[in-house]
């Protein structure tokens, strides 16, 4: 994390100097005038991505509003933090089976991945400013916090299917993101489970 002195030395883009209380390793304005951290903005965007998707399948396959408003969060989660990242304003600070265990797993695994390179950037900001290229951390800390917070919904899901007895697996998409396919809905099966 960078320290007043680290800020002082980095330019001011269009938002002013920073005013949040947390200014991560990477350098302000560095890449644009109108973005203070740039990777760990556009990061975000997983969060966004895999939010929508997880919404889309999740209506799609006729599950509870709850499930909904999981993915809307993880997509609330992505815009809130690109607006403290975009910004660094205080304002913005405040928003912020075998294949079930696969899920679970990659669930715990992408927090503990994001955790090691939100730890690394936290502690060791001077080391890394140093290095030729700046591994961007915090940046790499959204990408694999999006990939945990989409798959906890999605275990979720697959518990309330087996719950209701719902014939349900899970489908591998691509580069480990899992989503559920209920199987067993048709003409005479309601669509949306029933509590």
């Amino acid at each position: 994390m960078a320290t007043t002195n680290m800020r002082s030395s980095t330019p001011t883009g269009y938002w002013g100097p920073p005013t949040s209380t947390i200014d991560w390793c990477e350098l302000n304005y560095e890449h644009s005038f109108y973005i203070a951290e740039f990777w760990n903005t556009i990061s975000n965007s997983l969060f966004v991505l895999l939010g929508l998707y997880g919404l889309y399948r999740s209506i799609k396959m006729g599950f509870e509003p709850r499930f909904h408003l999981q993915f809307i969060g993880v997509m609330v989660t992505g815009f809130g933090s690109a607006m403290l990242h975009g910004r660094l304003c205080m304002h913005y600070a405040e928003v912020k089976d075998v294949k079930a265990r696969a899920v679970a797993r990659s669930y715990v695994t992408s927090s503990l991945i994001g955790f090691a390179f939100w730890l690394m950037d936290y502690h060791y900001c001077h080391i890394v400013r140093e290095l030729p290229i700046n591994p961007q951390g915090h940046a790499w800390w959204h990408m694999f916090m999006g990939i945990s917070t989409y798959h906890g919904p999605i275990f979720m899901q697959y518990v309330r299917m087996e719950q209701l007895k719902k014939k349900v697996r899970i489908h591998d998409t691509c580069i480990g993101i899992q989503t559920i396919v209920v199987e067993n809905i048709g003409p005479d099966s309601p669509k949306k489970p029933k509590h």
